[in-house]
């Protein structure tokens, strides 16, 4: 009743002001939790068309409704449309251009994989361990940073549990097969990895080391699907809790990511608290945003102590370094 553009139908002529947070590769506002303010531009022809083709049988009832001329949704120039606005107000490009921007700053080279990547957890961490070990093999003065995001799957063979980005940091952690100085945190954005309760986990250089000094078998794990025991048997999985918003998959080698992502909490929260000063703010929202910004740094202090380095600290106009003064002057 409100997807492809029926919410703003059925609310004309009030004005309809739609801010979307994307979790669809491309942020195609119809794609987009459906589209409930956006025009569709397909057609119930183009439904029936497809159950054709593909000899699909439907319930009598879906057969009516298709038949009908009142099931069509509003097409992009529909008059009921003519009173929306519509703003992507946050992308999985946004959040690894601030992941990348301030890990650049504190020395990182980083590499960017993209924020469409899709494919199955195993062979997207296949994928990336190879890459990982090719730039491990170039000599570079600083550490490097590889981001990427996206929505991968897993297909289930076993009966084990977890999520998508927990297979992935499991099949990763076997390809790298414990690589020295070598860490990765991989978590969905909406606080819910597949059907298990976490975000998602992290691995470090002797992620395989500690299960198997458990009498743990790490293929086994992964052969049946059960990436989320392992990960909490070791500690590693990493719990939000619903976070109420959803901007994909997000995975990263370094623990500065969570410092970048936990600085990108702080400006939205200053933000949403100057938005409009003739308006409260919705305090759920602002004590979310606190609520997440203390789990990230909480995070970067791990994975820090887990590296054996130091924590990075805060420095006035970090972002503006004063240049050098010259020796001759």
């Amino acid at each position: 009743r409100v997807k492809g553009g029926r919410l703003a139908q059925a609310a004309f002529p009030a004005r309809t002001i739609t801010l979307a947070i994307s979790d669809v590769p491309g942020d195609d506002p119809s794609t987009i939790a459906s589209g409930p303010t956006v025009g569709d531009r397909t057609t119930r022809a183009d439904a029936i068309k497809i159950l054709r083709k593909y000899h699909l049988e439907l319930p009598p009832a879906i057969d009516t409704l298709l038949a009908s001329e009142h099931s069509e949704s509003p097409h992009p120039d529909d008059a009921s449309l003519s009173r929306t606005e519509y703003s992507v107000t946050a992308t999985p490009a946004d959040a690894l251009r601030a992941a990348a921007s301030l890990a650049q700053q504190q020395g990182f080279r980083i590499t960017e994989l993209g924020d469409d990547v899709e494919g199955l957890a195993q062979d997207i961490a296949a994928e990336h361990a190879r890459r990982f070990q090719d730039l491990q093999h170039k000599p570079t003065p600083s550490p490097f940073l590889m981001l990427s995001g996206g929505e991968l799957t897993v297909r289930v063979n076993g009966k084990g549990r977890g999520g998508p980005n927990q297979e992935y940091l499991l099949a990763l952690a076997i390809a790298l097969d414990g690589r020295r100085d070598t860490f990765a945190i991989a978590c969905d954005t909406d606080g819910i990895d597949g059907a298990s309760a976490s975000a998602g986990a992290l691995i470090t250089p002797d992620t395989l080391a500690r299960a198997r000094s458990l009498g743990m078998h790490p293929q086994d794990y992964l052969s049946d699907n059960n990436a989320g025991a392992f990960f909490e048997r070791l500690g590693d999985l990493v719990t939000t809790g619903p976070t109420c918003t959803n901007v994909n998959d997000f995975r990263a080698r370094a623990a500065a990511v969570c410092h970048v992502a936990r600085s990108v909490c702080r400006r939205a929260e200053r933000r949403l608290c100057s938005i409009d000063d003739g308006h409260p703010v919705n305090p759920a929202s602002r004590r979310y945003l606190n609520r997440l910004s203390d789990l990230l740094f909480v995070m970067a202090r791990s994975l820090n102590r887990a590296a054996g380095t130091p924590d990075v600290l805060w420095q006035r106009d970090f972002s503006s370094p004063k240049e050098p003064e010259d020796s001759n002057a």
